[in-house]
């Protein structure tokens, strides 16, 4: 994820000295990428809501244009469309990966203007190996053109993890030194949409929304345009957090009030959710940002938030238990005490998988059918833990890289400013603990939010450019003088 493209990493005294390299990356102001991709973003919304086929369609193929001619203005429209439902008239593999793909032509187009120096670190060779080593594992699926149920769906998730990899290998190159608040802006405005739509559908209809979110079966818990109320609740905790990191360097106050305002309505979508493990998401990113800011505040919220929790816990289960069976009676507890006894059963079943195959896995995608035929579970049923899945289906050598690719990218934010920092930091910690209760790098409707917004933090330019008159460089967070500008490269290398 931290790969450097080092051609516009050259000292910024080059670039102002050389004025055809300042547009080199980039394609015009904040704004007008903002006002581009948002107008994109709303003709596609716009025409779904309204059942307006064509006027999705075609707004679809503009955005995917748009992304072959400025990957900047492609990569902030795939962030804002990323938690929503995707055009149904996008022809598989559908509207995301057609995004992803466009983008990362255009990347290609743009080689002999922006004449990058390729510049590979850790995180990205990790990532790359991880990426290959699923690849081999399920190479003999893919020769077969994916054939039956089994191959369906191990074909599916395949492909949201590689169109996840996809949209990475893209962001790296659009945002390395170039400011990321475009692509940020658009990718909380469809979070903060994605809320909306999951509160305004909660246990009703209203309008157009209905085109827009995922019907459900139940309607007891919010799902808004997800298919999973768990994964729309971590979905809502990583954006939740990335908010309010991005809140606490805002430039300015009205940007600080939005960020909160955001910030609140992800908090609500999270709340309908009822999801636990959203919770667990949204307390240990929330956590990272404080320790970040301040380990004694930290130490206080810990004293104070567990007790709370313990005592707020129980509520908890008991409205999530009145909203699903219409009463908290010992039978409601008894459903709830049995699904937590089928995760453990999944759990057991991904450690027998592990023991049968402890060095390549049992192959990618196969999890739950094995669970039965070798974890020894009475019926099919995935690990909800991404961690157990890898450990099972892609061995020692995969569970090692992917604990590396972790270890890598934390390593790398180290070196960037605060407000990269605060932000990177904050969303790892969500994304990780929400992947302890799910599979988020398999469905990229959840993934691309964080995989997007960590590149950005590790390779964008977070500081204002310097003043040529003054060849000095402020903190876009402080206003203070940072320093020379030719030391900034070296500075907010990842």
């Amino acid at each position: 994820m931290a790969a450097s493209i080092a051609g516009s990493r050259r000292t910024d005294s080059e670039l102002w000295s050389r004025p055809i390299s300042v547009t080199e990356r980039s394609t015009g102001p904040d704004s007008s990428i903002v006002i581009a991709a948002g107008l994109l973003g709303a003709g596609i919304v716009a025409g779904m809501a309204l059942n307006l086929g064509p006027v999705a369609t075609i707004a679809a193929a503009v955005a995917i244009g748009a992304s072959l001619v400025s990957p900047v203005v492609g990569l902030a429209v795939l962030a804002f469309m990323a938690p929503l439902k995707p055009p149904p008239t996008i022809p598989a593999p559908g509207f995301d990966a057609a995004m992803v793909g466009a983008i990362l032509l255009g990347c290609i187009y743009r080689l002999p203007i922006d004449r990058p120096r390729l510049r590979f670190s850790a995180p990205v060779v990790v990532l790359v190996a991880f990426i290959l080593l699923v690849s081999i594992s399920q190479l003999p699926d893919m020769l077969t053109g994916w054939t039956g149920t089994v191959g369906h769906l191990v074909g599916f998730e395949y492909i949201q993890l590689l169109t996840s990899f996809g949209a990475v290998l893209a962001t790296v190159y659009v945002l390395s030194n170039r400011s990321p608040y475009p692509v940020l802006i658009m990718g909380l405005a469809g979070a903060a949409l994605a809320g909306a739509i999951a509160l305004v559908m909660f246990r009703g209809t209203f309008g157009p929304f209905v085109n827009l979110a995922v019907a459900s079966v139940d309607g007891s818990r919010a799902l808004g345009p997800f298919g999973n109320p768990n994964y729309l609740g971590v979905f809502a905790a990583i954006a939740l957090v990335s908010a309010l990191a991005l809140a606490v360097h805002a430039r300015t106050r009205v940007g600080r009030y939005l960020l909160l305002a955001t910030t609140c309505l992800l908090a609500i979508a999270l709340a309908v959710s009822l999801s636990r493990e959203a919770l667990i998401a949204v307390a240990v990113g929330v956590l990272v940002l404080v320790v970040f800011q301040s380990r004694r505040l930290a130490f206080i919220l810990v004293l104070v938030g567990v007790p709370l929790a313990l005592i707020g816990y129980p509520a908890f289960v008991e409205w999530r238990l009145i909203s699903e069976s219409g009463s908290a009676s010992a039978a409601a507890y008894a459903a709830t005490s049995l699904s937590d006894s089928a995760r453990l059963t999944a759990l057991q079943a991904g450690a027998q998988m592990f023991l049968a195959s402890p060095i390549l896995g049992i192959g990618f995608g196969y999890y739950a059918q094995m669970s039965v035929v070798i974890g020894g579970a009475p019926f099919q049923i995935a690990a909800h833990n991404w961690y157990v899945t890898v450990l099972a289906e892609e061995g020692s050598i995969g569970i090692f890289l992917w604990l590396m690719l972790l270890a890598t990218v934390v390593v790398a934010l180290r070196s960037r400013p605060p407000a990269a920092q605060a932000m990177g930091y904050a969303v790892f910690g969500a994304f990780a603990a929400g992947s302890f209760f799910l599979e988020p790098p398999t469905s990229f409707q959840t993934m691309a939010l964080p995989a997007i917004f960590l590149v950005a933090a590790l390779v964008g330019r977070w500081t204002r450019p310097a003043d040529p008159a003054t060849d000095l460089a402020t903190d876009p967070a402080s206003g203070q003088l940072l320093a020379e500008t030719s030391a900034l490269p070296a500075a907010e290398s990842a």
